[in-house]
């Protein structure tokens, strides 16, 4: 397994939780984790990694309150 992998799930894992209260009610659980590890995904190729979990929480949030999200 990739050294790298558990810790982008943690990642996952906390901008899930992070956007839980505000998103969950109404999209669902799934949703939510589909969405964020999607946004995860398309920086998958940022050269800078410290920077995609915040990028990653941004993109999610703004895909979620503008609806473009299929629950």
């Amino acid at each position: 397994m990739d050294g790298a992998r558990p810790a982008l799930d943690r990642q996952i894992v906390d901008v899930v939780n992070e956007l839980a209260p505000e998103f969950e009610p109404v999209v669902g659980r799934d949703a939510l984790q589909r969405t964020v590890r999607e946004s995860f995904e398309r920086l998958s190729d940022a050269k800078i990694r410290a920077f995609v979990p915040i990028l990653a929480r941004r993109d999610a949030r703004q895909r979620l309150r503008t609806r473009r999200v299929v629950a």
